[in-house]
């Protein structure tokens, strides 16, 4: 019987991308690994093994700049909606920010009433500790 060869498909690995390559699209995708990894079709486990063997720090540092990037966004958009009088992005940001101030959510239970409390003592005999004759 002849030797017949097997093909195989090996997934050939995708190297690291350049710095130069990675910051533009970690600033696009603000900093969000899975659009990262879906950017240069590869999987987020390949994506956060990128940020974890980063030596210099620079992938990290540009991951978080681009997040504060986005965060700023966030807070810009709050503030015209609060400026706009929104009353949902007011609240919001009292719950949020305004604590210090006394602008905090509590729960006052007011119980009133009688509690009516009966204690029964009861005593429990096991087997064992009985003289033999009690059985």
């Amino acid at each position: 019987m002849p030797n017949k060869k097997r093909l195989m498909f090996v997934k050939k690995k995708k190297p690291k991308p350049t710095w130069r390559i990675l910051r533009p699209a970690i600033i696009s995708c603000h900093g969000n690994v899975t659009d990262i990894a879906k950017h240069f079709e590869v999987s987020r486990r390949t994506a956060y093994n990128w940020l974890s063997k980063d030596l210099t720090g620079k992938i990290k540092a540009c991951v978080s700049e681009a997040r504060d990037g986005l965060l700023d966004t966030a807070e810009k958009k709050l503030s015209d909606k609060i400026i706009d009088g929104n009353l949902s992005a007011v609240i919001f940001y009292l719950k949020c920010l305004g604590k210090q101030r006394g602008y905090v959510e509590r729960t006052v239970s007011d119980i009133s009433g009688e509690i009516s409390v009966s204690i029964v003592n009861k005593t429990i005999t096991c087997k064992e500790d009985l003289p033999d004759d009690q059985h």
